[in-house]
């Protein structure tokens, strides 16, 4: 049987606003990461909310935010 869009699963971040405040904190808490690891996660999570929370372009995401700071940290 085929799905709709409204009834995706809730296994996406996306899918539900409960899991939203825990996938903030994750992002947000930055234990044990470097300073510019974690304003690399910062930042691809910003670029996946702009884009629309699309699902598997995190790595594309992740990347985009790193050749951003690196540029940033260059200059």
């Amino acid at each position: 049987m085929k799905r709709s869009m409204d009834q995706k699963a809730a296994t996406s971040t996306a899918a539900t606003q409960q899991t939203e405040p825990e996938v903030v904190a994750a992002i947000s808490s930055g234990d044990g990461q470097s300073a510019k690891e974690q304003a690399t996660r910062e930042r691809a999570y910003a670029i996946w909310e702009e884009e629309g929370r699309p699902e598997g372009r995190h790595l594309d995401h992740w990347l985009r935010a790193e050749a951003e700071i690196n540029l940033s940290s260059s200059t």
